[in-house]
């Protein structure tokens, strides 16, 4: 935004699961001191230099992805504690209402909601996304690809109210990609996009992995995480987890499963 680059601060974004998890671990006692760490060690001396001298704007994002309650409480005392004894720097946190709940940041926080996208914000999303994802189409056809599903939305009553959601509405747009028709139930409609992603992701990031490879690797991870504390899964645990997988579905030796795990 121009605004930002007129107002000279400099945009630090934080991921609450990951800041959450520092805390809880005790490997950041507040959460300046994440940011110290982080910052030096990924950014370098300047940018921990503008939140010391007052010049940054600080993103929390996805305090509702904090999957243990204490912890998610924990992140929103090292928030406000933050704020207070810095009052000269922005902070913005976003989350899920689900999420913020059971932390509701102190009277220092103006709450905002955001709205549902409109039937025109809607329509001009779903003709953006084609233009994006199908530049090399003819745009005659493209159009009619974004008209068509802009006419499905509006005319099932349960896909519309999914669509307000830009979130949804990205995955009902990658549906119907696809080539599927839109189901009249959101569960139906989670079980379509984990099908197609499943299908796609391989390809697209090069990965020697079918859909039912996938499924049993991400259901391992997924498991892995609800029944655990730790809200990160670290780099060298995924990859032992994955190492495991590989070798057990594949039938590979050690080295070999360490091969393809990286």
């Amino acid at each position: 935004d121009s605004r930002l680059v007129e107002s000279g601060l400099t945009p630090v974004v934080v991921l609450a699961a990951a800041a959450a998890d520092a805390i809880r671990r005790g490997d950041s006692r507040s959460l300046l001191d994440y940011l110290e760490q982080r910052l030096t060690d990924e950014f370098g001396a300047v940018i921990a230099a503008d939140v010391a001298n007052g010049k940054a704007l600080l993103l929390v994002d996805g305090i509702d992805e904090v999957g243990d309650a204490a912890a998610r409480l924990g992140l929103g005392q090292a928030i406000e504690q933050f704020a207070a004894e810095h009052p000269d720097i922005a902070v913005i946190a976003t989350a899920r209402p689900v999420g913020y709940r059971d932390v509701r940041l102190g009277p220092a926080f103006v709450p905002f909601k955001l709205q549902s996208l409109d039937d025109e914000q809607v329509a001009r999303f779903v003709q953006g996304w084609f233009a994006a994802v199908e530049p090399d189409l003819d745009a005659t056809e493209r159009d009619a690809q974004a008209s068509r599903l802009i006419d499905e939305i509006t005319a099932t009553s349960s896909i519309h109210d999914l669509a307000g959601t830009p979130l949804l509405l990205t995955i009902i747009a990658l549906v119907s990609l696809r080539g599927g028709a839109l189901p009249s139930r959101r569960v139906e409609l989670f079980r379509l996009t984990t099908q197609t992603l499943l299908r796609q992701w391989p390809l697209s990031h090069g990965f020697d992995l079918d859909e039912y490879e996938l499924r049993l690797i991400l259901g391992r991870v997924a498991t892995r995480l609800v029944s655990g504390r730790d809200i990160v899964l670290r780099a060298s645990e995924l990859r032992r987890l994955l190492e495991t997988e590989l070798s057990e579905i594949r039938c590979l030796e050690r080295p070999e499963a360490r091969l393809a795990a990286e």
